[in-house]
């Protein structure tokens, strides 16, 4: 069976202009490298494993900047191909309702504006069942913010009370870039470290490691988690590891299907 195609949708904020949380130029600049790999051809470049991997990456438009009252899912209810891969790139945090990410022009007491991570589920969740469906989350890019009322940011501890929302969406993998208590930190070429080793993994680093001549999700993912670890041992002293949801065989099992 040939490679299926892949439907990309990239969606961040950067905040230069948002002077009530920090900037997240390193999250943009990790969505405009991933869109960069997919050329106008819709074929990765040459020298990139995945070029033997998968014919067609389909960029659906640039990366769409995530604004308070505006649609992000532009034709995720129409798409053709067989996969899609939503990576959201942007400052994330949790609240009594859950974990949510804030558009680019959030204000504190507009709490209206917040994206949902539990709404982004419930949007994957209208598509097909048969359609693979990989959500990515960069969103721990600070701890704390007094103006949000944030002492502590519980993202990635509210995502995994949703796990069982996600095992109810036939294949739905969810990725994370840092786990409870951590922070996406920023890394090389002014990107974050997750976005960075995301990019490197799809650009040819990643090993095909169970040797069926494709490269799947769980190995993208793994492999950007050992980077991750390597990198960090070596010029941080803080710590990140990016997780899977769901978690256990099932999330093994799904991600090593989106092909």
């Amino acid at each position: 069976k040939p490679p299926s195609p892949i439907r990309l949708t990239l969606v961040g904020a950067a905040y230069q202009e948002n002077l009530t949380v920090p900037h997240n130029v390193q999250g943009w600049n990790s969505l405009l490298a991933l869109a960069e790999l997919v050329s106008p051809s819709g074929s990765l470049p040459n020298g990139s494993l995945l070029t033997s991997a998968h014919s067609e990456w389909h960029l659906h438009q640039p990366p769409i900047v995530l604004q308070s009252g505006q649609p992000w899912d532009f034709g995720l209810d129409r798409f053709p191909e067989e996969t899609l891969v939503l990576y959201f790139n942007a400052h994330g945090a949790a609240d009594q309702k859950g974990a949510y990410l804030l558009p680019h022009d959030c204000e504190p007491t507009d709490l209206s504006g917040r994206l949902r991570v539990q709404q982004i589920i419930a949007t994957l969740s209208k598509l097909p069942a048969e359609k693979h469906k990989l959500l990515i989350l960069d969103a721990t890019h600070f701890d704390t913010n007094w103006r949000y009322g944030m002492l502590r940011n519980d993202f990635a501890r509210s995502l995994e009370e949703l796990e069982q929302d996600i095992v109810a969406v036939p294949n739905l993998v969810v990725v994370c870039a840092a786990s409870d208590g951590q922070l996406s930190l920023a890394g090389p070429q002014n990107q974050t470290l997750f976005g960075h080793f995301m990019v490197d993994a799809l650009s040819g680093s990643v090993e095909d490691a169970n040797l069926d001549g494709r490269i799947d999700a769980w190995e993208v993912y793994d492999n950007t988690n050992r980077n991750i670890h390597q990198w960090v041992a070596e010029n941080h002293v803080a710590a990140q590891q990016a997780w899977l949801l769901p978690t256990g065989a099932l999330g093994h099992k799904r991600a090593a299907e989106i092909q």
